[in-house]
């Protein structure tokens, strides 16, 4: 015998309860309250925006953006194998180079004087470039490293995938923490640097999956024993013609029904392999992965035994990984052997009850069989969904789980609203599958209004108003809007009753005190309990067959956990197909909605039905089926969304490590990753899903290792083996039970490369040997202000920056450690700061210079020092220091400011030489000599002849080499030249008597002296 539970497909766990024997599954999020959350805030007024408004707030009409593609930060980095890059040291023959190690010259690089060569075949890359670096002609050598683009994907909905890349977009109302996320583009990274990732067939077992919806179609698996449509059992597993999996509900190969709906199971295969870099939707986290659909459930459930079918299912053809968003509070034994004797991974909702499934367990997320892995939910800001199950013992990990967007089916045709008139009891009403405070200002008074007059409403009827929407979450009521809508409808008169949380409302004794009653639910949908009450149910039933009365029931969800009720089925004449999100509603011809198209804002708890009897009810407005997939993603809520995150991160892991087993790749998950305060005291480990860290796990983190290091250290898995190794030699050492490894080394050279393994040897990390030397300087040029360079020792390769004010200039050290560094000349007393950095990024201390003078002062200009002078003065550099020297004297003085000098001296000859220098601060001297010039006059001529009227000759005494002239007025009468005695004889003519003549001397220096006068006697 089967109990029947109530069905929700729009998003959660599948859970399954039982009696007797039997159980059934059914499909259904027990809380919603996340999508609760997407609502919040909003008013009465909320539909009076645009449809494409609601989809601000999550709505499933999702808007396609425009395709986006962008590069990544980090570039995926590989190494073209047996090919290096060698840079040789200055004046090497790269020939002799290469023929030492057995390269081959591929390429030259002129741009940066280095080569690319091919390591000799079967010769360790490592080991080669060990040997290179030792080679004292190399300057350095590195792999040939390999760039490529690494995208996120330009699926249009990507930026939508929080769960994914979390970015702090807002979702829903949302927004969301940055990098609160899978990692999965860096996940991708390291997966696609993976020469041939296994493929992993995953086995969704839930509903069926829409395998020809656009985002999927490539990812089903197909039987590769099986002939499609022959009508044999070609592989013989025991079914016919299951060409991509099998459907154990209906027993037959079709794994998708539309009239089922299918949209969990189609939801869930999307999160895990919807196609990537397709430019449609959304992106699946597994590109190795095939879908395997196995539909057990259905509309109304699944059975256990169906259920053990699947998996023996999965089991028989090789699946290494199921996806199981579905369980209930009952243990089952049966199913517990099926999943041990699987030996799969078996991921796992943990449920939507809110509840710890240590105390009140969930299966089979709380089964202690050790392939399974229970999943519980987090928004988009790290914190435990309020819905999610949580458990220190039976939770293993939680994952992305609310405002899920993925793939669902296009929709079929939906009745949401219906007109019931029973003759017979003669009563009527309408109910609706939404609420009328969905619909815009404009629809939502049109269709109540019609509503009304199909009631047979009139300003006399007496009304009842009951507000049921009061929520335990706190959201808002839509009391005003049903004044209102009454308003607009002409009515004026009516009676109010608040029905509080979870609680029946008015009972039969009030009810038929009124014609017309109307009742509303709001946001009471995410009560823990339905709704309608028992009670009400009755209360309404009793109400209406009394006849002459008329109800509305207005409300998502309204209807939840009563679906089977004879008041639904029978009464109304309704039969509750499903829900989901709200679209656009048509008028259904000959109702009283005929022609009307009403665009419905957010209400992603819409109930579908169809009449059970036709004439005694009509479907009025319905969901026009889809005709393509444009609009075939939603987002929704639930443990069911976190499991395929699990799931898909295991594909990846599987496709990575094929042979590893269930419990194997279950350690990798849990264990890998990322710690969440929120989480500590909720799950077992506390941890969320982390892609990247899961695929990198068995990658050691190393710690820094120096030219000076006798040791690795760093962590690793607890218990796993490290090995390192430099060249052709390998050191070992065992990670401790923390994982902490420590393994002693030699110590190498700065850029050594050590390449270190832990556990799995897949993964390797490569460390360079880091130089943490600080660079010295040592300047060897006094830099002055004639210097055009600063010359120095370094430590070779580093790069010297000489900073002068706001400029600085730059030079490398060559192999020797020398280095120069160009400079415009400077003043001196300017300051110069000189630093070294290293290729390890070290740099020296500061060293700073101050530029010398080295410029002698720039000219003395001294005036003329004759043989009457007392002083030597002049012009030089200001407040120089001065010295004469004269013979062996020297005298002193200073320039004033203004660089005039005047230094007292004694008398010195004609012609003697003296020396004059001027000393700046820094001792910088000039000098020039100086002649002291004749100024003196010589001696007038002495005459030894009496002159006579017939006087030729004049003879006399005066300077020697002194140059005589005789004059008779202004006239010259004669001239000559005295000895080097002095004595002169000059002819002249005779002249008259009393003539007088003047006789002068005129020395070398042209000093003319004294006149002597004579008179001719």
């Amino acid at each position: 015998m089967y109990k029947k539970v109530a069905v929700s497909l729009l998003s959660g766990l599948l859970v399954f309860s039982s009696s007797a024997s039997a159980l059934v599954f059914a499909a259904r999020n027990e809380q919603k309250d996340e999508n609760y959350a997407l609502i919040q805030k909003h008013d009465n007024n909320m539909l009076e925006k645009s449809v494409s408004q609601s989809d601000l707030v999550g709505k499933k009409k999702l808007a396609m953006q425009a395709a986006r593609a962008a590069f990544s930060k980090k570039n995926q980095e590989k190494y073209v194998p047996g090919e290096l890059i060698v840079k040789y040291k200055n004046n090497t023959v790269s020939t002799k180079v290469r023929t030492k190690h057995s390269l081959k010259s591929l390429k030259k690089l002129k741009a940066i004087d280095a080569e690319v060569v091919k390591v000799q075949t079967g010769t360790s890359m490592d080991s080669q470039m060990e040997k290179l670096e030792a080679d004292p002609s190399v300057e350095y050598v590195q792999p040939n490293y390999l760039y490529k683009p690494s995208a996120l994907p330009n699926d249009p909905s990507f930026n939508q995938l929080w769960g994914l890349h979390n970015t702090g977009q807002k979702i829903a109302d949302s927004i969301g923490a940055t990098d609160m996320d899978i990692d999965y583009p860096e996940a991708m990274q390291e997966f696609h640097k993976l020469a041939n990732p296994s493929q992993t067939v995953v086995a969704v077992i839930d509903t069926g999956v829409d395998i020809n919806h656009p985002d999927l179609q490539g990812d089903i698996w197909t039987n590769p024993g099986e002939i499609a449509n022959n009508g044999k059992d070609d592989d013989g597993n025991g079914y016919v013609d299951d060409v991509h999996g099998w459907d154990f509900l209906h027993h037959d190969n079709s794994v998708f029904d539309a009239a089922d709906g299918d949209e969990h199971g189609t939801h869930v295969a999307g999160t895990i392999a919807a196609s990537s870099n397709n430019g449609l939707g959304v992106t699946g986290i597994a590109p190795n992965v095939k879908i395997m659909p196995l539909k057990f459930i259905g509309p109304d459930g699944g059975s256990t035994a169906d259920a053990i079918s699947a998996i023996d299912y999965a089991a028989k053809m090789g699946v290494k990984i199921s996806n199981n968003s579905w369980g209930g509070s009952d243990y089952d034994q049966a199913l517990k052997d099926a999943i041990e004797r699987s030996n799969m991974l078996f991921v796992t909702a943990a449920g939507n009850d809110g509840k710890n499934i240590d105390y009140y367990p969930d299966y089979p997320a709380s089964f202690t069989s050790p392939n399974i892995i229970s999943v519980a939910a987090i928004d988009n800001t790290g914190k435990l969904a309020n819905f999610s199950n949580y458990g220190t013992r039976g939770v293993d990990i939680a994952a992305p789980g609310v405002s899920i967007l993925s793939t669902v089916p296009k929709k079929l045709e939906a009745g949401v609203s219906a007109q019931i008139n029973n003759s017979a009891n003669q009563y009527k009403a309408i109910v609706n599958g939404f609420g009328f405070e969905n619909m815009t200002s404009t629809d939502g008074p049109e269709a109540f209004k019609k509503a009304l007059d199909y009631l047979g409403v009139t300003a006399a009827s007496k009304i009842l108003l009951v507000q049921d929407d009061e929520s335990d979450d706190g959201y808002p009521n839509f009391l005003k809007k049903y004044e209102e809508l009454l308003k607009q409808a002409g009515v004026s008169t009516y009676k109010e009753v608040t029905v509080s949380t979870d609680n029946s409302g008015p009972d039969l004794g009030i009810l038929s005190s009124y014609d017309t009653v109307i009742w509303f639910s709001g946001y009471a949908m995410g009560n823990q309990y339905p709704t309608l009450t028992n009670n009400d149910l009755t209360s309404l039933d009793q109400f209406l067959k009394k006849g002459q009365k008329s109800l509305i029931l207005s409300g998502e969800d309204l209807l939840y956990q009563n679906e089977d009720s004879s008041f639904v089925t029978n009464t109304l004449s309704l039969h509750i197909t499903g829900e989901g999100a709200a679209r656009t509603a048509v008028g259904v011809p000959g109702t009283i909605y005929d022609g009307a198209k009403y665009p419905l804002g957010y209400a992603p708890y819409t109930d579908y039905f169809t009449s059970n009897n036709t004439n005694l009810a009509k479907i009025n407005l319905i969901f026009p089926a889809e005709t393509n997939y444009n609009d075939a993603y939603e987002y929704f809520d639930g443990t069911s969304m976190a499991t395929p995150h699990v799931t898909g991160v295991a594909a990846l892991l599987a496709g990575k490590y094929p042979s590893f087993d269930a419990e194997q790749l279950k350690k990798i998950l849990l264990a890998s990753g990322d710690n969440l305060s929120s989480l500590n005291t909720k799950i077992s480990g506390g941890k969320k899903l982390n892609a990247y860290k899961a695929l990198t796990y068995f990658r050691p983190t190393v710690g820094q290792v120096t030219e000076r290091s006798n040791s690795v250290t760093g962590t690793a898995e607890p218990g796993a083996t490290v090995t390192i190794k430099i060249g052709g030699r390998q050191y070992t050492a065992v990670a401790d039970r923390d994982g902490h490894f420590t393994v002693a080394i030699p110590v190498q050279k700065a850029g050594t490369i050590l390449s270190v393994s832990a556990g799995y040897t897949g993964d390797v990390v490569s460390v360079k040997v880091v130089d943490v030397t600080v660079p010295a300087v040592t300047i060897t040029n006094t830099v002055s202000n004639l210097s055009k360079e600063v010359i120095g020792k370094t430590e070779a390769g580093a790069t010297i920056t000489v900073v002068i004010g706001s400029a600085s200039y730059k030079a490398v050290a060559n192999s020797a450690r020398s280095f120069k560094v160009f400079i415009p000349v400077q003043k001196a007393g300017t300051k110069l700061t000189v630093t070294a950095k290293d290729a390890a990024g070290h740099v020296s201390s500061v060293k700073t210079i101050t530029v010398v003078d080295k410029i002698p002062p720039a000219s003395i200009k001294v005036k003329s020092v004759s043989n009457l002078s007392k002083t030597v003065s002049g012009l030089t550099e200001k407040s120089a220091s001065i010295t004469v020297v004269a013979g062996s004297k020297k005298y002193y003085g200073k320039a004033d400011s203004y660089g005039n000098f005047k230094v007292g001296i004694s008398v010195q000859k004609a012609g003697a030489k003296l020396t004059v220098t001027a000393k700046d601060a820094a001792s910088n001297a000039r000098s020039v000599p100086v002649t002291v010039t004749d100024k003196r006059p010589p001696a007038a001529p002495k005459l030894k002849t009496v002159v006579k009227s017939t006087t030729k000759n004049l003879s006399g005494t005066a300077e020697s080499g002194s140059m005589i002239v005789v004059k008779v007025g202004h006239k010259t009468v004669g001239t000559t030249k005295t000895d080097s005695h002095g004595k002169f004889k000059v002819k002249i003519k005779a002249q008259k008597k009393k003539t007088v003549l003047t006789v002068t001397a005129t020395d070398k220096a042209k000093n003319v002296s004294k006149t002597t006068k004579i008179k001719v006697k």
